[in-house]
Protein backbone atom coordinates (compact mmCIF):
# COMPACT_ATOMS: atom_id res chain seq x y z
CA UNK A 1 0.00 0.00 0.00
CA UNK A 2 3.08 2.29 0.48
CA UNK A 3 4.21 4.46 -2.06
CA UNK A 4 7.42 2.35 -2.04
CA UNK A 5 9.45 -0.84 -1.10
CA UNK A 6 11.04 -0.86 2.19
CA UNK A 7 8.66 -1.44 4.38
CA UNK A 8 9.49 0.14 7.96
CA UNK A 9 13.08 1.07 6.52
CA UNK A 10 11.00 3.41 3.21
CA UNK A 11 8.15 5.04 5.84
CA UNK A 12 10.60 5.77 9.12
CA UNK A 13 12.86 8.64 7.52
CA UNK A 14 13.77 10.35 10.80
CA UNK A 15 17.48 11.68 11.12
CA UNK A 16 19.95 9.60 12.66
CA UNK A 17 17.97 6.42 11.95
CA UNK A 18 19.91 3.28 12.32
CA UNK A 19 19.18 -0.56 12.39
CA UNK A 20 20.09 -2.19 15.94
CA UNK A 21 20.97 -5.26 14.81
CA UNK A 22 24.34 -5.87 12.82
CA UNK A 23 24.60 -5.48 9.25
CA UNK A 24 25.72 -8.78 8.42
CA UNK A 25 22.28 -9.97 10.16
CA UNK A 26 20.13 -7.75 9.15
CA UNK A 27 20.57 -8.73 5.42
CA UNK A 28 19.26 -11.93 3.38
CA UNK A 29 20.72 -14.87 3.16
CA UNK A 30 19.99 -15.09 -0.70
CA UNK A 31 21.77 -12.09 -0.94
CA UNK A 32 24.47 -11.20 1.26
CA UNK A 33 25.59 -7.66 1.32
CA UNK A 34 29.63 -7.07 1.56
CA UNK A 35 29.40 -3.83 1.04
CA UNK A 36 28.30 -2.68 4.70
CA UNK A 37 30.11 0.49 5.46
CA UNK A 38 29.55 0.38 8.97
CA UNK A 39 28.67 -2.77 11.87
CA UNK A 40 25.29 -1.11 12.37
CA UNK A 41 23.45 0.14 8.97
CA UNK A 42 21.39 3.53 8.35
CA UNK A 43 18.67 3.66 6.96
CA UNK A 44 19.27 5.21 3.69
CA UNK A 45 21.57 2.46 3.44
CA UNK A 46 19.33 -0.53 4.26
CA UNK A 47 16.64 0.93 1.99
CA UNK A 48 19.06 1.39 -1.12
CA UNK A 49 20.01 -2.44 -0.20
CA UNK A 50 16.11 -3.83 -0.28
CA UNK A 51 15.82 -2.32 -3.81
CA UNK A 52 18.79 -3.19 -5.30
CA UNK A 53 17.81 -6.81 -4.25
CA UNK A 54 14.47 -5.90 -5.51
CA UNK A 55 15.48 -4.83 -8.71
CA UNK A 56 17.98 -7.68 -8.95
CA UNK A 57 15.07 -10.33 -8.51
CA UNK A 58 12.54 -8.78 -10.62
CA UNK A 59 10.16 -8.65 -8.74
CA UNK A 60 6.37 -7.59 -10.00
CA UNK A 61 5.23 -5.24 -7.08
CA UNK A 62 2.60 -3.11 -7.47
CA UNK A 63 2.70 0.08 -5.38
CA UNK A 64 -0.27 2.34 -4.36
CA UNK A 65 -2.47 -0.65 -3.82
CA UNK A 66 -4.30 -1.58 -0.10
CA UNK A 67 -5.54 -4.87 0.79
CA UNK A 68 -9.21 -4.41 2.12
CA UNK A 69 -10.76 -7.83 2.89
CA UNK A 70 -10.16 -11.70 2.29
CA UNK A 71 -12.73 -13.67 1.95
CA UNK A 72 -13.35 -17.74 1.57
CA UNK A 73 -15.30 -19.00 -0.97
CA UNK A 74 -16.38 -21.97 0.11
CA UNK A 75 -18.44 -22.78 -3.02
CA UNK A 76 -15.49 -22.49 -5.38
CA UNK A 77 -12.21 -23.16 -2.66
CA UNK A 78 -10.79 -19.19 -3.51
CA UNK A 79 -10.22 -16.47 -1.77
CA UNK A 80 -11.76 -13.16 -2.83
CA UNK A 81 -8.97 -10.47 -2.19
CA UNK A 82 -10.61 -6.64 -2.34
CA UNK A 83 -8.02 -3.83 -2.94
CA UNK A 84 -7.94 -0.69 -2.98
CA UNK A 85 -6.46 2.16 -5.60
CA UNK A 86 -4.86 4.53 -3.04
CA UNK A 87 -4.20 6.73 -6.16
CA UNK A 88 -7.48 6.55 -8.02
CA UNK A 89 -9.79 5.26 -4.78
CA UNK A 90 -10.77 2.41 -6.95
CA UNK A 91 -11.97 -0.91 -5.67
CA UNK A 92 -11.23 -3.80 -7.73
CA UNK A 93 -11.27 -7.74 -6.57
CA UNK A 94 -8.63 -10.45 -7.21
CA UNK A 95 -9.09 -14.35 -6.90
CA UNK A 96 -6.69 -16.77 -5.30
CA UNK A 97 -5.68 -19.90 -4.30
CA UNK A 98 -3.32 -18.72 -1.84
CA UNK A 99 -3.40 -15.98 0.32
CA UNK A 100 0.35 -14.93 2.32
CA UNK A 101 0.23 -11.90 4.31
CA UNK A 102 3.40 -9.94 4.84
CA UNK A 103 2.47 -7.30 7.58
CA UNK A 104 4.91 -6.38 9.90
CA UNK A 105 4.73 -5.67 13.72
CA UNK A 106 5.14 -2.30 13.47
CA UNK A 107 2.88 -0.95 10.84
CA UNK A 108 -0.15 1.43 12.62
CA UNK A 109 1.78 4.21 14.66
CA UNK A 110 0.17 5.26 17.95
CA UNK A 111 -2.16 8.38 17.81
CA UNK A 112 -1.98 11.30 20.52
CA UNK A 113 -5.30 10.20 21.85
CA UNK A 114 -3.52 9.51 24.78
CA UNK A 115 -2.88 13.48 25.48
CA UNK A 116 -6.02 14.88 27.03
CA UNK A 117 -7.79 17.87 25.61
CA UNK A 118 -5.39 17.42 21.95
CA UNK A 119 -8.10 18.85 20.17
CA UNK A 120 -6.96 22.23 21.28
CA UNK A 121 -3.37 22.28 20.90
CA UNK A 122 -2.48 25.07 17.96
CA UNK A 123 1.43 23.49 17.33
CA UNK A 124 2.68 21.03 14.83
CA UNK A 125 2.19 17.36 15.58
CA UNK A 126 3.62 14.39 13.75
CA UNK A 127 4.50 11.05 14.98
CA UNK A 128 8.63 10.14 14.07
CA UNK A 129 7.40 7.19 11.70
CA UNK A 130 6.13 9.88 9.83
CA UNK A 131 8.48 12.61 9.90
CA UNK A 132 8.00 16.01 9.05
CA UNK A 133 10.85 16.99 6.47
CA UNK A 134 9.10 20.72 6.15
CA UNK A 135 8.94 21.58 10.03
CA UNK A 136 11.34 24.39 10.98
CA UNK A 137 12.63 23.83 14.84
CA UNK A 138 14.14 27.37 14.53
CA UNK A 139 13.32 28.98 17.67
CA UNK A 140 10.92 26.56 18.60
CA UNK A 141 9.90 24.96 21.86
CA UNK A 142 9.80 20.93 20.88
CA UNK A 143 8.07 18.21 23.52
CA UNK A 144 8.94 14.29 22.55
CA UNK A 145 6.67 11.84 23.77
CA UNK A 146 8.50 8.71 24.60
CA UNK A 147 11.76 7.64 25.37
CA UNK A 148 12.14 4.38 22.91
CA UNK A 149 14.20 3.31 20.10
CA UNK A 150 13.40 6.33 17.78
CA UNK A 151 13.80 9.14 20.38
CA UNK A 152 16.95 7.79 21.44
CA UNK A 153 17.99 8.17 17.89
CA UNK A 154 16.70 11.59 16.81
CA UNK A 155 17.15 13.00 20.01
CA UNK A 156 20.72 13.86 19.71
CA UNK A 157 20.44 14.72 16.29
CA UNK A 158 17.75 17.67 17.01
CA UNK A 159 20.25 18.60 19.69
CA UNK A 160 23.41 18.32 17.92
CA UNK A 161 22.52 18.97 14.44
CA UNK A 162 22.39 23.18 14.78
CA UNK A 163 18.80 22.83 14.32
CA UNK A 164 18.18 25.59 16.67
CA UNK A 165 15.60 24.99 18.69
CA UNK A 166 15.01 27.14 22.03
CA UNK A 167 14.20 24.15 24.57
CA UNK A 168 13.14 19.81 24.27
CA UNK A 169 11.58 18.68 27.09
CA UNK A 170 11.13 14.94 26.43
CA UNK A 171 8.50 12.84 28.95
CA UNK A 172 8.87 9.54 29.70
CA UNK A 173 6.92 6.81 31.27
CA UNK A 174 9.09 4.49 31.92
CA UNK A 175 12.79 3.76 32.01
CA UNK A 176 14.34 1.66 29.39
CA UNK A 177 17.94 -0.49 29.73
CA UNK A 178 20.12 1.02 27.30
CA UNK A 179 23.40 -0.86 25.61
CA UNK A 180 26.26 1.29 24.28
CA UNK A 181 26.17 0.96 20.54
CA UNK A 182 29.74 0.56 19.31
CA UNK A 183 29.46 1.11 15.65
CA UNK A 184 32.23 0.85 13.56
CA UNK A 185 33.33 1.61 9.99
CA UNK A 186 34.09 -2.07 8.13
CA UNK A 187 37.07 -1.47 6.21
CA UNK A 188 38.13 -2.24 2.40
CA UNK A 189 40.37 -5.05 3.47
CA UNK A 190 37.12 -7.04 5.34
CA UNK A 191 35.28 -5.93 2.36
CA UNK A 192 37.08 -7.54 -0.19
CA UNK A 193 37.66 -10.68 1.90
CA UNK A 194 33.74 -11.13 2.17
CA UNK A 195 33.01 -10.47 -1.54
CA UNK A 196 36.34 -12.39 -2.94
CA UNK A 197 36.74 -15.73 -0.10
CA UNK A 198 33.89 -18.30 -0.57
CA UNK A 199 32.11 -18.85 2.47
CA UNK A 200 33.43 -15.89 4.85
CA UNK A 201 30.45 -13.68 4.20
CA UNK A 202 27.99 -16.94 5.63
CA UNK A 203 30.30 -18.16 7.78
CA UNK A 204 30.55 -14.54 9.24
CA UNK A 205 26.62 -14.74 9.20
CA UNK A 206 26.49 -17.46 11.38
CA UNK A 207 29.24 -16.68 13.69
CA UNK A 208 27.20 -13.57 15.07
CA UNK A 209 23.74 -15.47 15.01
CA UNK A 210 25.60 -18.31 17.00
CA UNK A 211 26.30 -15.20 19.80
CA UNK A 212 23.21 -13.32 19.66
CA UNK A 213 21.90 -16.93 20.33
CA UNK A 214 24.30 -17.33 23.15
CA UNK A 215 22.80 -14.31 24.64
CA UNK A 216 19.20 -15.82 24.88
CA UNK A 217 19.55 -17.44 28.22
CA UNK A 218 19.78 -13.88 29.77
CA UNK A 219 15.85 -14.45 28.66
CA UNK A 220 15.43 -16.75 30.88
CA UNK A 221 13.73 -17.09 34.71
CA UNK A 222 16.74 -19.38 35.72
CA UNK A 223 19.75 -19.58 38.19
CA UNK A 224 21.90 -18.92 34.81
CA UNK A 225 19.71 -16.51 33.65
CA UNK A 226 19.26 -14.40 36.78
CA UNK A 227 23.22 -14.36 37.16
CA UNK A 228 23.94 -13.21 33.59
CA UNK A 229 21.38 -11.01 34.00
CA UNK A 230 22.41 -9.35 37.17
CA UNK A 231 26.00 -9.13 35.65
CA UNK A 232 24.39 -6.99 32.59
CA UNK A 233 22.37 -5.03 34.71
CA UNK A 234 24.93 -3.59 36.94
CA UNK A 235 27.38 -2.91 33.82
CA UNK A 236 24.37 -0.85 31.89
CA UNK A 237 23.59 0.68 35.53
CA UNK A 238 27.06 1.91 35.29
CA UNK A 239 27.26 2.78 31.53
CA UNK A 240 23.91 4.71 31.96
CA UNK A 241 25.51 6.22 34.94
CA UNK A 242 28.53 7.24 33.87
CA UNK A 243 27.15 8.79 30.44
CA UNK A 244 24.15 10.83 31.55
CA UNK A 245 23.13 13.39 34.19
CA UNK A 246 23.27 12.35 37.37
CA UNK A 247 19.89 14.20 37.87
CA UNK A 248 18.06 12.08 35.53
CA UNK A 249 19.03 8.79 37.23
CA UNK A 250 15.60 7.83 39.27
CA UNK A 251 14.19 8.09 35.45
CA UNK A 252 16.68 6.37 33.71
CA UNK A 253 17.58 3.01 35.66
CA UNK A 254 14.78 0.88 35.68
CA UNK A 255 13.69 -1.40 38.45
CA UNK A 256 12.62 -4.22 36.10
CA UNK A 257 14.66 -6.94 34.53
CA UNK A 258 16.95 -6.52 31.60
CA UNK A 259 15.24 -8.08 28.85
CA UNK A 260 11.73 -7.75 30.18
CA UNK A 261 11.51 -4.93 27.44
CA UNK A 262 13.12 -4.30 24.58
CA UNK A 263 16.59 -2.82 25.28
CA UNK A 264 18.04 -0.10 23.35
CA UNK A 265 21.27 0.70 21.99
CA UNK A 266 22.24 4.19 23.09
CA UNK A 267 22.69 6.21 19.48
CA UNK A 268 24.39 9.40 21.61
CA UNK A 269 21.24 9.97 23.43
CA UNK A 270 22.90 9.69 26.57
CA UNK A 271 25.03 12.23 26.31
CA UNK A 272 23.13 14.81 24.57
CA UNK A 273 21.40 15.24 27.92
CA UNK A 274 24.04 17.42 29.20
CA UNK A 275 22.94 19.50 26.22
CA UNK A 276 21.11 22.66 28.39
CA UNK A 277 18.29 22.91 26.51
CA UNK A 278 17.32 19.69 27.07
CA UNK A 279 14.88 18.57 30.28
CA UNK A 280 14.04 14.75 31.14
CA UNK A 281 10.77 14.73 33.03
CA UNK A 282 8.48 11.81 33.93
CA UNK A 283 4.20 11.68 33.54
CA UNK A 284 2.24 9.06 33.44
CA UNK A 285 -0.27 11.04 31.79
CA UNK A 286 -0.39 14.75 29.54
CA UNK A 287 -2.67 17.54 29.06
CA UNK A 288 -2.76 20.64 26.69
CA UNK A 289 -3.69 23.61 28.84
CA UNK A 290 -3.95 26.06 26.06
CA UNK A 291 -2.95 26.38 22.07
CA UNK A 292 0.94 26.05 22.52
CA UNK A 293 1.45 24.56 26.40
CA UNK A 294 1.11 21.18 27.50
CA UNK A 295 1.11 20.02 31.74
CA UNK A 296 2.51 17.06 33.30
CA UNK A 297 0.55 14.93 35.68
CA UNK A 298 1.75 17.30 38.64
CA UNK A 299 0.29 20.09 36.41
CA UNK A 300 3.77 21.86 35.93
CA UNK A 301 3.61 23.56 32.26
CA UNK A 302 5.69 23.63 29.32
CA UNK A 303 5.14 25.88 25.92
CA UNK A 304 4.88 23.51 23.04
CA UNK A 305 4.92 24.57 19.62
CA UNK A 306 5.78 21.09 18.40
CA UNK A 307 5.20 17.79 19.63
CA UNK A 308 7.16 15.07 18.15
CA UNK A 309 4.94 11.34 19.15
CA UNK A 310 8.03 8.96 19.74
CA UNK A 311 5.27 6.60 21.63
CA UNK A 312 5.56 3.10 19.94
CA UNK A 313 3.39 1.12 17.52
CA UNK A 314 -0.35 -0.26 17.89
CA UNK A 315 1.11 -4.09 17.65
CA UNK A 316 -1.94 -5.75 19.28
CA UNK A 317 -3.95 -4.89 15.89
CA UNK A 318 -1.89 -7.24 13.89
CA UNK A 319 -3.17 -7.77 10.59
CA UNK A 320 -7.17 -6.35 12.04
CA UNK A 321 -6.76 -3.56 9.14
CA UNK A 322 -8.12 -6.09 6.77
CA UNK A 323 -11.28 -8.33 7.18
CA UNK A 324 -9.85 -11.56 7.00
CA UNK A 325 -12.81 -14.18 7.31
CA UNK A 326 -12.33 -17.89 6.52
CA UNK A 327 -14.58 -20.88 7.10
CA UNK A 328 -18.21 -20.12 7.95
CA UNK A 329 -17.78 -16.84 8.17
CA UNK A 330 -14.99 -17.04 10.85
CA UNK A 331 -13.55 -13.27 11.05
CA UNK A 332 -9.64 -13.12 12.43
CA UNK A 333 -10.07 -9.38 13.50
CA UNK A 334 -12.79 -10.63 15.97
CA UNK A 335 -11.06 -13.74 17.11
CA UNK A 336 -7.83 -11.98 17.61
CA UNK A 337 -9.38 -8.60 19.45
CA UNK A 338 -12.12 -10.01 20.84
CA UNK A 339 -11.72 -14.07 21.88
CA UNK A 340 -10.43 -15.26 25.01
CA UNK A 341 -6.99 -15.86 24.03
CA UNK A 342 -6.37 -12.95 21.41
CA UNK A 343 -3.98 -12.96 18.61
CA UNK A 344 -2.51 -16.58 18.18
CA UNK A 345 -1.62 -18.95 15.62
CA UNK A 346 -0.12 -22.23 14.83
CA UNK A 347 3.64 -21.93 14.31
CA UNK A 348 2.65 -18.38 13.77
CA UNK A 349 2.08 -19.10 10.12
CA UNK A 350 -1.64 -20.73 10.23
CA UNK A 351 -4.96 -19.99 12.09
CA UNK A 352 -7.49 -22.83 12.52
CA UNK A 353 -10.48 -22.52 9.84
CA UNK A 354 -8.60 -20.05 7.49
CA UNK A 355 -7.35 -22.57 4.59
CA UNK A 356 -4.57 -22.01 2.44
CA UNK A 357 -3.82 -18.84 4.20
CA UNK A 358 -0.40 -18.08 5.75
CA UNK A 359 0.74 -15.75 8.11
CA UNK A 360 4.40 -13.88 7.84
CA UNK A 361 5.23 -11.92 11.49
CA UNK A 362 2.26 -13.90 13.05
CA UNK A 363 1.93 -14.39 16.65
CA UNK A 364 4.88 -15.43 18.51
CA UNK A 365 7.37 -14.91 15.91
CA UNK A 366 9.63 -12.51 17.05
CA UNK A 367 13.05 -13.28 17.93
CA UNK A 368 14.12 -12.13 21.60
CA UNK A 369 17.55 -10.26 21.06
CA UNK A 370 17.95 -11.20 17.53
CA UNK A 371 17.23 -10.55 13.78
CA UNK A 372 13.48 -10.35 12.82
CA UNK A 373 14.56 -10.90 9.07
CA UNK A 374 16.34 -14.42 9.94
CA UNK A 375 13.06 -15.45 11.64
CA UNK A 376 10.96 -14.02 8.39
CA UNK A 377 13.36 -16.16 6.36
CA UNK A 378 12.63 -19.10 8.48
CA UNK A 379 8.60 -18.82 8.18
CA UNK A 380 8.95 -18.26 4.30
CA UNK A 381 10.53 -21.80 4.52
CA UNK A 382 7.86 -23.58 6.28
CA UNK A 383 5.01 -22.13 4.60
CA UNK A 384 7.21 -23.10 1.66
CA UNK A 385 7.03 -26.93 2.94
CA UNK A 386 3.72 -26.66 3.57
CA UNK A 387 2.49 -25.66 -0.02
CA UNK A 388 4.24 -28.90 -1.78
CA UNK A 389 1.20 -30.98 -1.78
CA UNK A 390 -0.21 -27.77 -3.01
CA UNK A 391 1.97 -27.28 -5.50
CA UNK A 392 2.29 -30.73 -6.67
CA UNK A 393 5.67 -31.97 -5.03
CA UNK A 394 4.50 -35.24 -3.73
CA UNK A 395 7.96 -36.15 -3.61
CA UNK A 396 9.05 -33.67 -1.53
CA UNK A 397 5.97 -33.44 0.72
CA UNK A 398 5.58 -37.53 1.10
CA UNK A 399 2.02 -36.44 1.00
CA UNK A 400 -0.39 -36.56 -1.89
CA UNK A 401 -1.62 -33.93 -3.96
CA UNK A 402 -3.96 -31.71 -2.17
CA UNK A 403 -5.38 -27.64 -3.14
CA UNK A 404 -6.21 -26.97 0.22
CA UNK A 405 -4.65 -27.29 3.41
CA UNK A 406 -6.58 -25.95 6.85
CA UNK A 407 -4.66 -26.47 10.44
CA UNK A 408 -6.62 -28.75 13.07
CA UNK A 409 -8.08 -26.51 15.65
CA UNK A 410 -6.26 -29.06 18.62
CA UNK A 411 -3.07 -29.20 16.72
CA UNK A 412 -3.76 -25.01 17.18
CA UNK A 413 -4.62 -25.22 20.87
CA UNK A 414 -1.33 -27.74 21.52
CA UNK A 415 1.22 -25.23 20.14
CA UNK A 416 -0.08 -22.51 21.90
CA UNK A 417 -0.43 -24.45 25.15
CA UNK A 418 3.75 -25.20 24.58
CA UNK A 419 4.12 -21.37 23.60
CA UNK A 420 2.35 -20.48 27.08
CA UNK A 421 4.45 -22.96 28.93
CA UNK A 422 7.60 -22.12 27.76
CA UNK A 423 6.84 -18.05 28.22
CA UNK A 424 6.15 -19.15 31.70
CA UNK A 425 10.42 -19.86 32.09
CA UNK A 426 11.00 -16.37 30.47
CA UNK A 427 11.47 -12.49 32.52
CA UNK A 428 8.44 -11.44 30.12
CA UNK A 429 5.48 -10.46 32.96
CA UNK A 430 2.39 -8.60 31.95
CA UNK A 431 3.23 -6.28 35.34
CA UNK A 432 5.72 -4.46 33.37
CA UNK A 433 4.04 -2.57 30.20
CA UNK A 434 5.32 -2.89 26.69
CA UNK A 435 4.52 -3.41 23.72
CA UNK A 436 5.36 -7.49 23.32
CA UNK A 437 2.05 -7.75 25.81
CA UNK A 438 -1.65 -7.53 24.65
CA UNK A 439 -2.92 -5.46 27.39
CA UNK A 440 -6.81 -7.11 27.26
CA UNK A 441 -5.34 -11.13 27.91
CA UNK A 442 -2.39 -10.41 29.57
CA UNK A 443 -0.57 -13.02 26.71
CA UNK A 444 2.74 -12.45 25.34
CA UNK A 445 1.94 -12.69 21.38
CA UNK A 446 4.53 -11.28 19.69
CA UNK A 447 8.08 -13.16 21.06
CA UNK A 448 8.96 -16.31 20.08
CA UNK A 449 9.90 -17.76 23.70
CA UNK A 450 13.30 -19.93 22.46
CA UNK A 451 16.02 -19.44 20.68
CA UNK A 452 16.88 -18.15 16.59
CA UNK A 453 18.34 -21.71 16.23
CA UNK A 454 15.46 -23.32 17.82
CA UNK A 455 12.79 -21.65 15.46
CA UNK A 456 15.38 -22.27 12.54
CA UNK A 457 15.07 -26.20 13.56
CA UNK A 458 11.00 -26.41 14.00
CA UNK A 459 10.80 -24.47 10.79
CA UNK A 460 13.20 -25.64 8.63
CA UNK A 461 14.38 -28.80 9.83
CA UNK A 462 12.03 -30.79 12.03
CA UNK A 463 9.79 -32.70 10.08
CA UNK A 464 6.63 -31.06 8.86
CA UNK A 465 4.25 -33.12 11.31
CA UNK A 466 1.00 -33.37 8.56
CA UNK A 467 -1.14 -34.98 11.04
CA UNK A 468 -1.68 -31.38 12.28
CA UNK A 469 -3.60 -30.36 9.09
CA UNK A 470 -6.30 -31.27 7.03
CA UNK A 471 -5.54 -31.99 2.94
CA UNK A 472 -8.33 -31.83 0.63
CA UNK A 473 -8.53 -31.11 -3.25
CA UNK A 474 -10.72 -28.85 -4.86
CA UNK A 475 -14.82 -29.48 -5.36
CA UNK A 476 -15.71 -31.52 -8.22
CA UNK A 477 -19.38 -30.91 -9.85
Amino acid sequence: KAIDIGGTWSKNTYPNLSCDILSQLYSYSFAPNPDWSTTYASQPEILAYIKRVAQNLQFRIHLHQECVSAQWLEDTDLRRVEFLDTTTNEVYVRHSRVLCTAVGFLDIPKGPESIANIQEFRGRIFHSSDWDRKVNFEGKDVVVVGNGASANQFVPWLLTQNTGLRNLVQVVRSAQWIAPKETQRIEKVQKWVLRNIPFTNRLSRWWLAMKLDLAFVAFKDSFLGCHVRGRLEASLVSYIEKTAPSQYRSILVPSYAFGAKHAILDHGYLASLHDPKAKLIKSKSLRIISANQIADESGVAYPADIIILANGFKTAQLLTLMQITGLNGLNLRDIWERGPDGARAYMGVMVSGFRNLFLLTGPNTLPSGHSTLLGIEHSVTYILRLLEPLLGSKVLSNQPSASKIEVKKEAEDGFNKFVERRMKGLVYTSDISTWYIDKRTGKNHLVWPGSQLGFWWSRCVEMVRWTDFVLSKEKTT
